[in-house]
């Protein structure tokens, strides 16, 4: 069974309804002079800052992939990788749930079975989730016993459960990619997929180190970014954002289906927790809408370029 192109479009047609929606109510909700004043005067240099911020970030992501794919075939070159990736991230963009990142990246890897990435392509998904969940984790305990008293009990339950979950993906990392794999294979046929031979290597404890490291640098730098963006306007303690963007992570990562890029979902969030960090809901938007704009929409169009390229 095939999913239809009408039902494609239908599905892109709703996740860009559902990204203009929510912006109309987050954007019904600022005040239009507020958030063009907070535009035009953010720091230029704080703006740069935060764009080589975000170079670092796409860096050490593509370096993660990399050596997940040189793993598995060291005879795959950077060129391809970085192919690989950035297409990733366009199909991403513009598919629900960004579920098109994890068979796009095989688009340039012509002698490697669909599956055989997409397995890698969840592992790496894996490392970089593990790290959000658990710097999120973190945050939100942190935004609760300072900022978020009331919901204090709700939080430590959650915390709990989650600990205990993603603690176990990052700590069987083998048998998990492994299920995933044996399941993309049963259902290969609804994808007429042709498949081979694949065995994930077992990752040593400094590979895995390696992979989580990455992962929280990643997060690190996030934070700085919004740092830069916030402090241009006001003074901010770097812990609080710090605690509250990998809250907003944590919290996106499960609104998976929403929005193109996560648009608005990412916005929304940016305006409840800041806010109750004293930052006005214009500067957080913007922050948002600049971080969006550098980690993910430059990338994905970067992305369309060397599908564009290949296309010719």
């Amino acid at each position: 069974m095939k999913i239809s192109t009408l039902t494609r479009y239908i599905l892109l047609l709703f996740q860009y309804l559902l990204a203009v929606v929510i912006l109309y109510f987050i954007f019904k909700t600022i005040a239009w002079n507020d958030f063009a004043e907070v535009i035009k005067s953010i720091n230029i240099w704080n703006l740069l800052v935060v764009f080589i911020l975000a170079i670092l970030i796409q860096y050490l992501q593509i370096v993660r992939w990399g050596f997940l794919l040189k793993n598995y075939d060291f005879h795959i070159n950077w060129k391809d990788i970085i192919q690989s990736y950035f297409i990733g991230i366009t199909a991403g963009f513009i598919t629900p749930g960004q579920v098109g990142e994890f068979f796009a990246r095989k688009i340039n890897l012509k002698n490697h079975s669909l599956i055989n990435i997409s397995t890698l392509a969840f592992v790496d998904k894996l490392y970089l989730s593990g790290t959000t969940y658990l710097l999120g984790i973190i945050g939100i305990f942190y935004l609760g016993i300072t900022f978020f008293i009331q919901e204090l009990e709700l939080i430590i339950s959650l915390i709990l459960i989650l600990v205990l979950i993603f603690t176990s993906l990052l700590l069987f990392t083998n048998l998990t990619t492994t299920l995933i794999f044996n399941i993309l294979n049963k259902i290969k046929n609804l994808f007429n997929l042709s498949t081979s031979d694949f065995k994930l290597d077992n990752y040593s404890f400094q590979q895995k180190f390696r992979l989580f490291g990455n992962g929280i640098f990643i997060t690190f730098l996030i934070s700085l970014q919004f740092y830069f963006i916030i402090s241009s306007f006001t003074n901010i303690n770097l812990i609080n954002v710090f605690a509250g963007s990998s809250s907003l992570l944590f919290i996106k990562s499960f609104i998976f289906f929403a929005g193109v890029g996560d648009l608005g979902i990412r916005e929304g969030l940016s305006i409840y927790i800041f806010t109750k960090l004293g930052i006005t809901a214009s500067v957080a938007l913007s922050s948002a809408l600049l971080i969006f704009f550098y980690n993910l929409l430059l990338p994905s169009i970067i992305g369309l370029i060397f599908l564009t390229r290949r296309n010719k």
